[in-house]
């Protein structure tokens, strides 16, 4: 019996540090344009909000976000990039307006959405990536 549960455990584990390594926490984490490439490089599915505290839309997201991150716990990390505080990624980026939402995937945009967007369609989004 012992043997089974650390069978799961070792299992568990090992699940978590396939491709990029490390799994992702139940909550969304603050990002910066100095820990953005190291941030893809270590999650192999990644769901970044770009927002700023002035917008009402953002603010509105937020909690579906926190819903979001903690429903896909050590699925796919969850990031928030302050657009007033890392201008210079969102430019790269070509974000143009706030929310907007950019899905990597192993280091690679694969989706994306803007403005308020209803979490059965954000779910789906993400599920099409897993």
């Amino acid at each position: 019996m012992e043997d089974d549960s650390r069978s799961k455990k070792l299992k568990e584990l090992l699940k978590g540090s396939q491709a990029g390594g490390a799994t992702a926490p139940g909550t969304p984490q603050d990002i910066t344009q100095a820990q953005f490439d190291q941030t893809l490089a270590k999650y192999p599915l990644i769901v970044i909000d770009f927002w700023a505290q002035r917008c009402q839309p953002c603010r509105i997201m937020a909690p579906l976000m926190d819903q979001l991150a903690a429903e896909y716990k050590n699925k796919v990390f969850f990031g928030k990039v302050n657009t007033d505080e890392n201008m210079d990624l969102v430019n790269t980026l070509g974000i143009r307006n706030i929310p907007a939402f950019r899905i990597f995937k192993n280091t690679q945009l694969v989706d994306k959405a803007e403005g308020i967007v209803p979490k059965a369609q954000f779910k789906t989004l993400i599920e099409k990536h897993l």
